[in-house]
């Protein structure tokens, strides 16, 4: 699957005004967007543009004029790309070395970029982790995540997006989820390195816990510390716990 973004002019009438969406499942965390869309709509959306963004399974994440996705060649490379959500122009893009990886699907990047501040984390199929600069693409740090702590792959590798908590970076990468300093992207706390789930990090809305899937049991933790509240046993078929638990 070749992704192909695109953004209907109609949706980019009312661009000054409309809100971010700056991660997986937007600024709430919950999947619902403020805007409102009107009643009446054309039986056809004008297309404003269109841009390919390789192939995957990432979507995309806005802030203010820009749009952040990822995908792969086809060959061995992931690209992050930043685009004008005017325009669909490329503002800068950021390419790394990653199999393609396709299992029983078209393979690429599966996690989703996160926007925070002037910043953007991402995190690739096998554990390679990014802090951007949002204005030029730089790299602030990177990361080789199985590399550091020799973290077991599941079968369809890493699909967790970044989840910022303080000044907490939490990754679905091991049994317990591991979080990364979000200036430094040095490890502040791992659980484990056996084998996680694919859904990102979901907050209680007090912020207290944060809920994680691993590839055989639902957790709650505290993101300062990754200690467990506890742990829900949940096994699905090949050990896919994916869906974002709400």
């Amino acid at each position: 699957m070749k992704s192909l973004l695109v953004f209907p002019a109609l949706l980019l009438a009312v661009f000054s005004s409309a809100d971010d969406w700056p991660n997986w499942r937007g600024p709430n965390f919950d999947g619902i967007s403020n805007e409102t869309i009107p009643e009446i709509l054309p039986e056809e959306l004008p297309v404003l543009w269109k841009a390919k963004v390789g192939i995957g399974f990432s979507t995309v994440s806005v802030k203010g004029d820009r749009v952040l996705t990822m995908g792969n060649d086809g060959k061995g490379t992931d690209t992050v790309r930043c685009l004008s959500a005017k325009t669909g122009d490329v503002i800068w893009r950021h390419d790394y070395k990653c199999p393609l990886d396709p299992l029983y699907y078209e393979g690429g990047p599966s996690a989703t970029p996160t926007i925070h501040g002037d910043s953007v984390y991402t995190l690739s199929k096998k554990g390679h982790a990014f802090r951007l600069d949002l204005e030029t693409g730089e790299v602030i740090w990177e990361r080789d995540l199985v590399a550091d702590h020799k973290f077991e792959l599941p079968e369809w590798s890493f699909a967790s997006s970044a989840f910022i908590e303080g000044d907490r970076v939490l990754l679905n990468v091991g049994r317990g989820g591991v979080a990364l300093h979000r200036e430094s992207g040095k490890t502040v706390w791992v659980n484990s390195s056996e084998t996680s789930g694919y859904a990102t990090v979901v907050p209680f809305p007090n912020r207290d816990a944060h809920l994680l899937f691993s590839a055989l049991s639902l957790f709650a933790f505290d993101a300062d510390t990754g200690k467990m509240h506890w742990e829900y046993k949940s096994k699905s078929s090949r050990n896919v716990n994916a869906a974002d638990p709400i």
